[in-house]
């Protein structure tokens, strides 16, 4: 009871020290004494495992190495020099010569990256045309078949029925004979080459594989490691047969044999089942205790090591796992049951007071988000109702309409038509087909449609200077952004006061700042000093009044804001009776 009680009573840090201690050292003991036992009783079939993993993982490159072998005779294959050499009639000699040499620079190619990425890497690739054409891509390497019946014959003895109408890659081993060397063993694949319409045999392509490399490969496993046929012929031992092997054989994966020698072996089907890799097991090594020994002394010292580590590690990390991991896990508690008004407060400065912070600091910026989120979403839809409203003036529409009834009773057809005309040219550039950016030009036409609907729909005479440089007309810019100053000029600026006003629109860039300003001005009446505060106040405003004057003028504002930057949007300036310019700032990124 004393016991427990202390316990009790320590701190969390102390707490957490001790338990985890207790854990790793039964955790130690337990695999201590579990290794013994698995290295007495069950090591040798965790060796099993191991080799026949070592053997399967060899055959797998064996088998990578065969299947890019066949692909590499699938490219040749489709090589339009080939298909010219296996034609029935054989070309010119002019062809043939410059065919051959196409096909021999392909092929040396493709052996040449086969040899940098294979482990027992192609050797010679070789074809035999029905014709009487053949080709050798190493001609100091003689095969047992010179031309395209022989090789025939040859896959008919070695159990391949030739007269199929497709007959797959084929794999056997064969004598070559090198240039002024005694004849070797060599793995071939021979495969028919077929015309790509009638499908007849038109040719055979043979390919040979480095076999040295191939039984270093093996020997990976065993330096008794064999290849054998399916016949039970031993390649890997000067052409030797062993008596009963080929009985042994089996397509079912890697299985467990007994060879005739009474030795324990792992036969493994390879190259598509053409040949089969014999390893038989080192049973010495596999039954000597020393290894479990060894192997358990590794695994106390491992555990040694790991006790000792965890004990730092556990002491070191239960520290400054007290108070303020307690307060934490309350303020958490507090805000999943939807308090987001909970605070981390602590007078310590470890990592769980800068994670206790920075999760304040996520609170602040979830409830800001929140209400952020309420008032944008009833301005959004103040705004795209009364943005809506903006888009076209109806009064716009109205006086025009009005303007071409009255013109076709005063029988005047052609000015109804050409309001008519400029009327559809303006609505159509205002729709703009719902992009939101569009060329510069775009917003100068439709100023000029909308000036000729004014000026002919109430016989005005207003004047649009276009000093836009031609360099700056192709730049995209917000749609509708100009037209509102431009129609805020007819009805403010000259309404009551000309008729013949003049309104200029022009545009400067500053490459080292990369903005844009566009300007449009008026020789209208201007604005008084103190309007002109309340127009910039109110324009500048956010979010916008209910009784938001000049909605058209902060539209245009706060969609440049939104989608630029702060530091973009509108500056108005006027004197009465000479001028007001509205200038708008853009960002501008040169073209290459």
């Amino acid at each position: 009871m004393r016991k427990r009680r202390r316990f009790r009573n320590l701190s969390l840090s102390k707490k957490i020290m001790l338990v985890m201690t207790a854990v790793i050292v039964c955790l130690s003991l337990f695999l201590g004494l579990f290794s013994w036992q698995l290295a007495d009783s069950a090591f040798s079939q965790l060796a099993l495992k191991l080799y026949r993993r070592s053997l399967e993982n060899v055959c797998a490159q064996l088998d990578a190495d065969i299947n890019a072998a066949q692909d590499m005779m699938t490219q040749v294959s489709r090589l339009s020099s080939l298909r010219t050499l296996s034609a029935e009639t054989l070309p010119p000699q002019e062809t043939v010569d410059s065919c051959t040499m196409s096909l021999l620079s392909s092929v040396n190619s493709l052996i040449s990256i086969s040899a940098s990425r294979s482990a027992a890497p192609v050797t010679f690739l070789s074809v035999c045309m029905k014709n009487g054409y053949t080709l050798s891509s190493n001609t100091g390497i003689t095969l047992p078949y010179r031309d395209f019946e022989e090789c025939c014959t040859f896959l008919l003895e070695n159990g391949v029925d030739t007269l199929d109408s497709y007959v797959p890659t084929t794999w056997i081993d064969c004598t070559v004979q090198p240039f002024r060397s005694v004849p070797t063993r060599s793995i071939v694949g021979m495969r028919f080459i077929y015309d790509g319409v009638t499908l007849e045999k038109t040719g055979v392509m043979i390919i040979g594989l480095n076999e040295p490399k191939i039984m270093s490969i093996c020997e990976m496993v065993s330096s008794d490691a064999m290849l054998v046929r399916p016949d039970g012929f031993v390649l890997s031992a000067a052409g030797t047969s062993a008596d009963g092997l080929g009985t042994l054989l089996s397509d079912s994966g890697t299985q467990p044999v007994t060879l005739p020698d009474g030795r324990a072996a792992l036969i493994h089907r390879v190259f598509s089942g053409s040949l089969y890799m014999v390893a038989p097991l080192d049973q010495a090594s596999m039954e000597d205790g020393s290894v479990a020994i060894h192997y358990l002394k590794q695994t106390v010292l491992l555990c040694i090591c790991a006790l000792a580590a965890a004990i730092v590690v556990i002491w070191l990390c239960s520290r400054g796992l007290t108070h303020s991991l307690v307060e934490l896990k309350q303020v958490v508690r507090k805000v999943y049951d939807g308090d987001l008004d909970a605070r981390f407060h602590s007078d310590q400065h470890d990592e769980i007071a800068y994670l206790g912070n920075r999760i304040n600091d996520m609170l602040e910026q979830v409830q800001d988000f929140f209400h952020t989120q309420e008032r944008d979403a009833v301005e959004k839809r103040d705004l795209e109702l009364r943005l809506m409203q903006s888009q076209i003036n109806p009064h716009l529409l109205y006086n025009t309409l009005t303007s071409i009834a009255w013109c076709i009773r005063q029988d005047d057809p052609g000015k109804a038509e050409r309001l008519l005309l400029s009327l559809g040219s303006f609505f159509k550039l205002a729709l703009s087909s719902g992009n939101d950016m569009v060329p510069l030009e775009d917003e100068l036409n439709m100023i000029r449609h909308y000036l000729q609907v004014q000026n002919l729909g109430r016989g005005k005479d207003y004047v649009f200077c276009d000093n836009v440089p031609d360099s700056l007309r192709s730049v995209r810019i917000l749609h509708l952004s100009l037209q509102p100053f431009v129609e805020n000029a007819v009805i403010h600026g000259f309404s009551n006061y000309m008729d013949d006003g003049c309104i200029t629109v022009s545009a400067r860039t500053d490459r080292a700042a990369q903005t844009i300003c566009i300007t449009v001005e008026d020789d209208g009446i201007g604005i008084l000093p103190e309007d002109l505060e309340k127009l910039l106040t109110a324009i500048h405003t956010y979010p916008p009044r209910g009784d938001q004057a000049h909605f058209g003028l902060y539209n245009v504002d706060r969609r440049i804001k939104n989608k630029f930057g702060s530091t973009f949007g509108v500056r108005i300036e006027s004197e009465v009776g000479r001028y007001t310019r509205a200038s708008i700032l853009l960002p501008y990124k040169e073209e290459a």
